[in-house]
């Protein structure tokens, strides 16, 4: 994982999301599964690994959750560092999940989601991240390491600490609607946008404010 700068992906259009059953998909899941399911904009390559993280969770019972049990993480993992691999021009990390590294990856979620929460009231959340550091000259690069649940936190620590020095960190973010909070990324200009689909989420909140309103004016 070098120290590159990321580039922006092209913006794609905003579509109602789809329901999901929460049984795992027959066909060995892409890393962006999750993220297409919610019709999330993407973040560019270096953030691949935190987003899909981030989405990985179920909205509704409906939903289905690929860290719900160790047989359907497994294949999931793998597609994840599939794809970290390709991005980064690395061999392939063979990572075998135990259940003790699944809880550790579930633990890792929720932090993420914390920080890419940035609703000014929940206490700021902290990621401990064990990386190995290699510098050649001007060039740097944070190297994930470990086993099981300890090679993802490595990794997504290093996305973070990345695209916090590129500043693209700022524009990974959930979305505001309580009901969805999916984790997309922001490529309006002034980095303004709070629901990840206006019209699926922010309709629900302008109606409540349009409500409290009414109220008020009683």
């Amino acid at each position: 994982m070098t120290d590159e700068p990321m580039d922006e992906p092209t913006d794609r259009p905003e579509n109602e999301p789809t329901a999901e059953r929460r049984d795992a998909p027959a066909a060995e899941p892409a890393w962006h599964d999750v993220c297409d399911r919610y019709v999330a904009q993407l973040a560019p390559p270096g953030l691949h690994l935190t987003q899909a993280l981030a989405n990985s969770t179920a909205r509704t019972p409906a939903d289905y959750d690929p860290l719900h049990e160790l047989t359907a993480a497994q294949p999931w993992v793998n597609a994840l560092t599939r794809e970290w691999a390709a991005v980064h021009g690395a061999p392939e990390p063979r990572i075998e999940l135990t259940e003790p590294g699944l809880d550790r990856v579930r633990r890792l979620r929720t932090t993420v989601r914390a920080i890419l929460l940035r609703d000014g009231e929940s206490t700021p959340a902290t990621l401990r991240i064990p990386v190995d550091a290699a510098i050649d000259g001007e060039r740097v690069e944070l190297l994930p390491t470990g086993v099981d649940g300890q090679w993802l936190e490595s990794a997504v620590g290093a996305e973070l600490v990345l695209a916090r020095r590129d500043d693209a960190l700022r524009r990974l973010k959930l979305c505001r609607e309580p009901g969805c909070r999916t984790a997309f990324y922001d490529l309006s200009k002034n980095n303004s946008k709070v629901w990840h689909n206006a019209d699926t989420c922010g309709a629900p909140q302008r109606m409540r404010e349009y409500r409290a309103r009414r109220r008020a004016a009683d």
